[in-house]
């Protein structure tokens, strides 16, 4: 989405991620999961990116930004779901196609709406949770 930029950090677009639970295995603790997840989730993506990253969403310096959503359901939990939330992130990440702008010169914003203006997202610096076991002397995932 384009959005006003953010007065604190004008040069910088945002990424926000908010997730739910579907299955009944969270019915009682559902809200408090999904809280959590999210909160850690955001937690890594505004400590662990560095600024350039943030700074490429910017269309027009103090004026216009890209923010980007990421939602994600659970549906299931079989394993760690930091870790799967965190990779499904960054895949969803990889896979946008963010549209070219052009800026005219009353300072008029058009979005290029053609396939072929966009370019994908660099997550090569984003960073996702792993869980580690220690085994005898050896790390596994």
């Amino acid at each position: 989405e384009l959005m006003s930029a953010d007065p604190i950090f004008p040069n910088s677009g945002k990424i926000e991620v908010s997730c739910n639970t579907q299955s009944p295995l969270f019915e009682s603790v559902g809200d408090e999961i999904s809280t959590e997840l999210c909160s850690s989730m955001n937690k890594l993506l505004s400590d662990g990116i560095p600024p350039s990253l943030y700074e490429s969403l910017c269309v027009a310096p103090g004026q216009q930004c890209w923010n980007l959503y990421a939602d994600a359901s659970i549906l299931d939990c079989d394993g760690s779901l930091l870790d799967c939330l965190s990779m499904a992130v960054y895949a969803a990440l990889a896979n946008t196609a963010i549209p070219k702008i052009k800026i005219s010169e009353g300072n008029e914003i058009e979005l290029l709406d053609s396939p072929e203006d966009c370019t994908l997202m660099n997550v090569e610096d984003i960073p996702v949770f792993v869980t580690l076991s220690n085994v005898g002397k050896r790390y596994i995932t």
